[in-house]
């Protein structure tokens, strides 16, 4: 299952308004000033605050793309950090090769670079 299944699973209990703006998201990527506008008003709608006819049209499995044959990413250091667990700021953590998840703490404290 991609990120966005688990994403449109997660959503179908969710309010209209944000089952909506997830929509915008996936298919945009960015959201205008239009889109806000929009997602205000259907915010608005259930508690008659709004006179909007607009209707929300929710994520739906037709807004998600089909998986790519682009290869896996993997994740291969984390830099340029700030306020972030027991990394100082601007340290560099690595991940171990053919892993995706970082080294536990104890070798994590081995495995950081100072720059």
């Amino acid at each position: 299952m991609t990120a966005l299944s688990e994403i449109l699973t997660w959503s179908e209990s969710a309010p209209a308004w944000l089952r909506d703006a997830l929509r915008r998201i996936v298919t945009s990527a960015e959201l205008t000033d239009a889109d806000l506008v929009a997602l205000a008003e259907l915010c608005k709608l259930p508690h008659g605050l709004s006179t909007s006819e607009a209707k929300p049209d929710p994520l739906s499995p037709k807004h998600i793309p089909a998986p790519s044959d682009a290869g896996a990413v993997a994740l291969s250091s984390i830099t340029h950090v700030s306020d972030v667990n027991a990394l100082a700021p601007n340290e560099a953590a690595l991940t171990p090769p053919r892993h995706g998840r970082l080294l536990d703490s104890t070798i994590l404290d081995r495995a950081v670079l100072r720059q």
